[in-house]
């Protein structure tokens, strides 16, 4: 009878360990895809976001943006001067 309980012990442990490992994997695969869910809603709004600013410049007709706009197009551009020393 020691025996046949040392059998199923045997089998029944290493059975465990990888329901165990698996379950962890899964819960873990689970999680990282509702955090990519999460992130993804977040970019998406910010998006939203970005074109209803985008839409109310361009329907603005109001002389003061137009002159704001320009003013913004004779700023250097940080981009070009990063580089370059003294």
């Amino acid at each position: 009878m020691g025996d046949t309980l040392s059998s199923a012990l045997a089998l029944l442990l290493p059975f465990t360990l990888v329901v165990y490992v698996l379950r962890f994997a899964f819960s873990h695969a689970e999680r990282k895809q509702e955090i990519q869910a999460i992130v993804a809603q977040k970019e998406s709004s910010d998006l939203e976001e970005r074109v209803r600013v985008l839409e109310q410049i361009v329907t603005d007709n109001s002389p003061t943006l137009a002159h704001e706009i320009e003013g913004l197009r004779t700023l250097p551009d940080p981009g070009l001067t990063k580089g370059k020393t003294g």
